[in-house]
């Protein structure tokens, strides 16, 4: 997305909304870029593409969206092996969005400028529109219950920290409901996932179940399988009995 600016601007922002209204992604000039520690990497820091920010000096700039939804919050971030010096970016991502028209809006310093952006398939894919939409259907309904799942995760680190002399017991359900850490996801090639029973399930597991189906869903031009479908069923479901329970929890 090309864009010029004739003067220094304060901020420059870039938000993608579809057909229906509703607003895909921003960027903006004020953006932080992701932290990185080099010290605990497994592989060079030369793979790493460079975050790039909106510009807001005089002159063109260039901003490229990967046509995504915006990367799943509160995961880990890590890198895969398929590498490319310089230009590998960070994962996990969140769907793709589909085909269809959406407008760009660039917001300089409070003043708007709307283009409309059209989206096609790639010629080359060969997903039928019913197979596509289910694709798109299932990965959105995998996206949304793990954002949900990251809001209450959300919730619980700070409660956490605004309630310091919480009760011992109370603090332990809740810290055992959460679990530590931050979800991965999971290595689709060599890994795989299992049901657990809801009274073993913890929040941050659950969270990394999701993110393994989501990059089953995305990594293949295909239908997906009726095994795919089954397991967002009940991973949905799943996130549905823990927001129950976390409601029980609160």
């Amino acid at each position: 997305m090309d864009y010029q600016l004739n003067t220094e601007a304060q901020k420059v922002t870039l938000e993608i909304w579809d057909e229906g209204g509703t607003k895909i992604t921003s960027f903006s000039s004020d953006d932080t870029k992701e932290a990185l520690d080099s010290t605990l990497m497994r592989h060079p820091t030369y793979w790493i593409r460079p975050q790039k920010s909106l510009a807001t000096e005089p002159g063109h700039h260039r901003f490229i969206w990967n046509q995504r939804h915006p990367a799943p919050r509160g995961a880990q971030r890590g890198f895969a092996i398929a590498a490319v010096q310089y230009d590998t970016p960070s994962g996990p991502n969140g769907p793709f969005v589909p085909p269809g028209t959406y407008t760009v809006k660039l917001i300089v310093d409070g003043e708007i400028a709307e283009q409309p952006l059209n989206i096609r398939l790639d010629p080359r894919v060969s997903l039928s529109t019913e197979n596509l939409k289910l694709q798109t259907d299932l990965s959105l309904q995998t996206y949304k219950a793990y954002e949900a799942l990251q809001n209450i995760r959300d919730n619980i680190d700070r409660l956490l920290i605004e309630n310091p002399k919480m009760n011992k017991r109370e603090k332990e359900v809740i810290q055992q409901f959460r679990g530590n850490g931050a979800p991965e996801a999971g290595d689709m090639l060599y890994g795989s996932i299992r049901e657990t029973p809801l009274e073993k399930e913890i929040l941050v597991g659950l969270q990394e179940k999701l993110l393994f189906i989501l990059e089953v869903l995305q990594s293949a031009d295909a239908k997906p399988t009726s095994q795919t479908e089954e397991a967002v069923e009940i991973l949905v479901k799943r996130s549905n009995e823990m927001k129950a329970k976390w409601n029980e929890i609160k």
